[in-house]
């Protein structure tokens, strides 16, 4: 939401947004300004402009600015290895490689995923086209309780030899609510099958809270470069050292043949900053504080404007200790 006064600050002879309330960060995030500087400097390099599959000189440029990148994303979740980082056009295309590029390679068995009802449309649109397009493919929905917190006991319950994938959010885009990933990975690793992948859209937590996927024991995570001060049309698919996907797109072999097309070096550079920004602790924590009082100082204000004419105006949605 963008409250916007009465006198037009963004008329056409001066887009002046000084006045401008934003509150929209959840959907999307002004670039940083190390980002912006990263983007323009690469934009202005005479060297490294050319296609990093070119084997020669600015390909090997631009190939480097990509590896550099790359790495910097593996930091900033503790991944492994940087080759477990796979770069797509954003959150949408990441959880659609994930969810469908895990199922593909069993359509001929049955197939029984887990999943939560309040996930990003790119989680729920693609598990219903895969549900109606193969009878073999079976979808439960954990409950989940008032805060938006799925009931652990019940996801133990719905988990059989058959489940292939759960997807679960890591936190809620709407309410905040961040779900008990490692509570639901041990779950899986105790009663689930062997071959069980687990995936989580981290979207809207990197940048927010620290991700470490050694510690969450997650084998498949996304990541959306526009939700924490990355540019737009650039994420990437944490795809854990083992696990097999296949790919949902045609085209030559880039990104180890998970997703064909030239790399968009430009919007990589600035997401590999992004996340070499939140890989810094004190920078994130310092972040992490200042929207914790932001929040507190606006919920104070609207209990302090309005709950004296009504006590039940304000209700607060999400988990308090979030």
């Amino acid at each position: 939401m963008a409250l916007i006064s009465n006198d037009n600050v963004f008329d056409k002879q001066n887009r002046d947004i000084s006045h401008l309330i934003y509150l929209d960060n959840n959907a999307t995030t002004h670039e940083h300004e190390s980002v912006i500087e990263s983007m323009i400097h690469h934009l202005k390099s005479l060297n490294s402009f050319g296609n990093p599959s070119s084997s020669h000189l600015i390909g090997n440029q631009a190939r480097h600015l990509v590896d550099e990148a790359r790495e910097q994303v593996r930091m900033s979740i503790n991944a492994s290895d940087s080759n477990e980082i796979i770069f797509t056009s954003g959150g949408t295309e990441s959880n659609n490689l994930a969810i469908h590029g895990i199922l593909k390679s069993n359509f001929n068995k049955f197939q029984h995923i887990i999943t939560s009802p309040f996930e990003h449309p790119s989680v729920i649109n693609i598990i219903k086209y895969l549900q109606n397009s193969n009878k073999n493919i079976q979808v439960s929905f954990v409950q989940v309780n008032s805060n938006g917190i799925i009931d652990l006991e019940h996801f133990r319950q719905l988990l059989k030899p058959e489940t292939k994938l759960v997807t679960i959010m890591h936190s809620n885009n709407e309410i905040g609510s961040i779900q008990p990933i490692e509570e639901i990975v041990r779950l899986c690793r105790q009663y689930g099958s062997s071959d069980l992948v687990i995936h989580s859209d981290a979207s809207q937590s990197i940048g927010k809270i620290a991700v470490d996927v050694s510690n969450l024991d997650i084998d498949l995570l996304t990541i959306c470069s526009h939700k924490f001060h990355g540019p737009k049309g650039i994420g990437a698919l944490y795809v854990r050292q083992g696990i097999k996907l296949e790919t949902i797109l045609y085209g030559a072999q880039h990104e180890q043949g998970l997703r064909p097309g030239t790399e968009n070096v430009l919007a990589i550079i600035g997401l590999g900053t992004a996340c070499q920004l939140i890989s810094n602790k004190y920078l994130l924590n310092k972040r992490i504080e200042q929207m914790k009082r932001t929040r507190d100082r606006l919920y104070q204000g609207l209990i302090n404007q309005f709950n004296q004419y009504d006590a039940n105006v304000i209700i607060r949605n999400g988990n308090e200790k979030c």
